[in-house]
C-alpha cells in the first residue's frame, strides 16, 4: 500500500468519525429539546453503522469511548457516571461483535442479525451491571419494552446496512 492510499484511508476515516461525533452531539441536544431520543439508543446505532467505514477496529473503539465523553463535555449530558457506563457498554458491544464476526465469518443476514443482537444484549447487561456498581443501586431509566425494541431495530437496521455496504 503506497502512502497516497494510506493517507486517503485515514482522511476518509477522519471524516466519517467527525460526522458521527457531530451527529451524536446533535442527538444529545435534540433529546432535551424535543423528546428523549436517547431512550432508543441512537448513538449505539451510529456506532454500528460506522463499522463498514472504519478502516480499523480500534477506530470503532476510540469512537465508542470518545462519543460519550464529547457529549458530556459539550452538552453536560449524560452524567459522568453514565458516560463511563456508556463507554463500557459500547466497547463491549463492539468487542463481542468483532469477535463473533471474525469467528463465524459469514455474510448471512440472519447470522449477522443474531451476532449483532447478542452483542447488544451483552452490552446492555454490562451497562446495567457497571451502572449498579458505580451508583450502588439498580437504576433502569428506560422501559424494558423500549430497550428490547431498540435492540432489535438497531440489530436489524445495522446488520442490513453492513451486509449491503460490504458487498
Amino acid at each position: 500500500m503506497n502512502s497516497y492510499t494510506l493517507n486517503r484511508t485515514y482522511i476518509h476515516t477522519f471524516y466519517v468519525d467527525a460526522v458521527i461525533i457531530s451527529i451524536a452531539m446533535l442527538i444529545s441536544v435534540f433529546s432535551h429539546l424535543i423528546f428523549p431520543i436517547y431512550q432508543i439508543n441512537p448513538i449505539l446505532f451510529l456506532l454500528m453503522l460506522s463499522i463498514p467505514y472504519n478502516s480499523k477496529q480500534w477506530n470503532a473503539h476510540i469512537l465508542a469511548t470518545l462519543i460519550p465523553m464529547f457529549t458530556y463535555m459539550i452538552t453536560g449530558m449524560p452524567t459522568l457516571t453514565k458516560v463511563m457506563c456508556m463507554a463500557i457498554e459500547y466497547n463491549i458491544v463492539l468487542s463481542v461483535y468483532f469477535l463473533l464476526q471474525d469467528k463465524i465469518a459469514t455474510q448471512n443476514i440472519v447470522a449477522m442479525f443474531g451476532i449483532m443482537l447478542f452483542a447488544i444484549l451483552i452490552g446492555k447487561c454490562a451497562y446495567y451491571t457497571s451502572k449498579t456498581i458505580l451508583l450502588g443501586a439498580i437504576f433502569i431509566d428506560t422501559p424494558f419494552i423500549t430497550q428490547l425494541t431498540s435492540c432489535v431495530v438497531i440489530s436489524l437496521g445495522s446488520s442490513v446496512f453492513i451486509k449491503f455496504k460490504t458487498k
